[in-house]
């Protein structure tokens, strides 16, 4: 249950420009599917956070993203993210703790593997499918010798406050003709900026807490 109680603003650093290897975590501009996504966690220090992308290379990044993976530069993430009060773009960067240059060689070589595979709509199991933190999970996965750097966490559909299945969800997934794949294997992009494995290393603009 959620007790209405904020957690205290944390003092992080401003805004730094990511190395490969890096995550972003955003809080994107409000859609519906996005919207649903942000109520189910809270991200690191109860930030909304609904989506991750890895930085590949100076200013570049590999996103999962309807239809496909691409890559996307990082003015353009900063642009779709939904804006503090200030104008400024909610953007987190983390990196990896205790990586070597080994290991974010390998994340990166298994990162061009998913450009233009199909984003993965129903958040299934898949290795042919990928949305944004299976994506991130995967390839830090194979960056680890085969040890998750990100573990699998149960797919959760549920309102945190009534602990029901959200409207959203069961219309979403009815309109494919599935049931609402509650409780398989999964990730979500918030549950993974919370990680210790990662620190904070920038900040773009003030995220909205839970």
């Amino acid at each position: 249950m959620m007790t209405g109680a904020k957690m205290p603003y944390p003092k992080l650093p401003g805004p730094c420009p990511p190395i490969p290897g890096d995550l972003l975590f955003l809080h994107t501009r409000d859609e519906p599917r996005m919207a649903a996504v942000s109520r189910i966690f809270s991200g690191v220090h109860n930030f909304i956070i609904n989506h991750v992308a890895l930085c590949t290379a100076e200013s570049e990044l590999v996103e999962a993203v309807p239809p496909r993976v691409r890559h996307t530069s990082l003015d353009d993430f900063l642009e779709k993210a939904h804006p503090d009060e200030e104008g400024a773009p909610r953007v987190l960067v983390c990196r990896v703790r205790n990586m070597g240059t080994e290991q974010v060689r390998t994340v990166l070589s298994r990162v061009e593997h998913y450009i233009d595979k199909p984003y993965n709509e129903t958040y299934m199991p898949s290795t042919e499918h990928w949305y944004c933190s299976s994506l991130v999970q995967d390839a830090w996965f194979h960056g680890n010798n085969g040890e998750h750097v990100f573990p699998e966490t149960p797919l959760e559909f549920r309102d945190p406050v009534t602990g029901q299945i959200m409207p959203f969800w069961k219309e979403y997934y009815q309109s494919r003709g599935m049931d609402v794949p509650q409780g398989l294997p999964g990730s979500h992009p918030a549950l993974i900026s919370r990680s210790p494995h990662l620190a904070v290393v920038g900040c773009y603009g003030n995220f909205q807490q839970k």
